[in-house]
């Protein structure tokens, strides 16, 4: 019998990019091969998002692709049931956080490996290392599709300081991207707190650059000055996804804070000298004229130095799924609307012209 060799694939998320390095490091230590490629591979371990529209597509195309080859596909991570039901003879590993006993579990039963001592997180494309300090956020999304994907229930999960600072100690290079659905909400169930966390990286690794995943505009509201100058020093580039402009759509999304709490976060960081990137989404169901006309304004206002504009797709099985979606003209004209008003703005602000990808097909 040939002996297995597994590859490790996935789209694109910061902790998918995280739990690639981890499972290559499981793999390793349970005395199984690494492929170089896929070609070279006969287990190909597909780590999905939820996400869905044509980027559903393309994954759920290319596993069957890979199926036809004679590949075995274990597809793991924030695996949604609608996608599950579309594909044969998969295995599926639901989201987990390090140590992946998920996985570990998933080796031994099915290949009789046990994993040995614990892996080492790897580099990526980013040239920093991507280290998953806890799993969850404190929203309650009502388009969110992420909650059903979860293994038991969906609840905070952060990972010990001194485990993190373990993992740290064995990177090779000089860059750390600490990664969950929600930064900021790490602490919450273990009685310490992003700020603290960061501090005591500083304290041990001094030269070290540190990025953050997305902070959470509420949980990041309850942090005084001080935590927010030690959020500013160790890292530079913080997003705060706004999704809108609109107090009344972000309730109507079930988000948990306010424009004016985002306004207050980001004069703070701002003064402080950080850079400050968000997301929108363009043509959520209930959004009016006025409503689009204030996430203009926001652009405006807020010259952000990156973005990203979504457009907003709905995810089965969720409260907004049922939601009457806008007419496709309304779509269209808003989605140009938004690209050419954030372009235009990043040309009079930093006077240059903005390269930018898209890639939206309108149905």
């Amino acid at each position: 019998m040939m002996d297995k060799s597994f590859f490790v694939t996935t789209n694109w998320c910061a902790i998918n990019k995280y739990k690639a390095s981890a499972y290559n490091g499981i793999i390793k230590n349970s005395w199984l091969n690494i492929a170089k490629d896929e070609d070279d591979a006969s287990d190909i371990i597909f780590l999905m998002c939820s996400f869905t529209g044509e980027r559903e597509e393309d994954s759920i195309t290319k596993i069957k692709q890979l199926q036809s080859q004679g590949k075995k596909v274990i597809i793991a991570w924030c695996t949604l049931p609608e996608i599950t039901k579309k594909l044969n003879d998969v295995d599926v590993i639901q989201n987990e956080i390090t140590p992946f006993n998920n996985f570990r579990t998933y080796l031994l039963e099915r290949y009789n490996k046990k994993p040995e001592g614990c892996f080492v997180p790897s580099e990526t494309e980013f040239d920093s290392t991507i280290i998953q300090i806890a799993t969850w956020c404190t929203g309650n999304c009502k388009y969110c599709s992420i909650k059903s994907a979860q293994l038991n229930g969906w609840k905070l999960i952060s990972v010990q300081p001194d485990e993190i600072i373990n993992q740290i100690s064995k990177v090779e290079n000089n860059s750390i991207y600490l990664a969950s659905n929600e930064v900021s909400a790490y602490w919450l169930d273990i009685g310490y707190s992003l700020p603290r966390l960061l501090k005591k990286i500083w304290d041990n690794f001094p030269e070290i650059d540190i990025q953050l995943g997305n902070l959470g505009i509420l949980t990041s509201n309850k942090r005084n000055k001080d935590d927010l100058d030690i959020i500013s020093k160790v890292t530079w580039n913080i997003n705060f996804p706004v999704q809108s402009w609109s107090n009344k759509v972000i309730k109507e999304m079930w988000r948990n804070y306010t424009i004016e709490q985002f306004d207050r976060l980001y004069n703070e960081l701002k003064s402080r000298w950080c850079s400050i990137m968000t997301d929108y989404i363009i043509w959520y169901p209930t959004e009016t004229d006025d409503d689009f006309e204030k996430t203009l304004e926001f652009i405006n206002k807020y010259p952000m130095e990156f973005s990203q504009i979504f457009v907003y797709e709905p995810r089965e099985n969720t409260p907004a799924a049922s939601l009457n979606p806008l007419p496709k003209e309304i779509i269209e004209d808003r989605f140009c609307k938004a690209v050419a008003t954030y372009l235009k703005m990043w040309q009079d602000v930093y006077g240059k012209e903005l390269y930018y990808t898209t890639n939206v097909q309108f149905v």
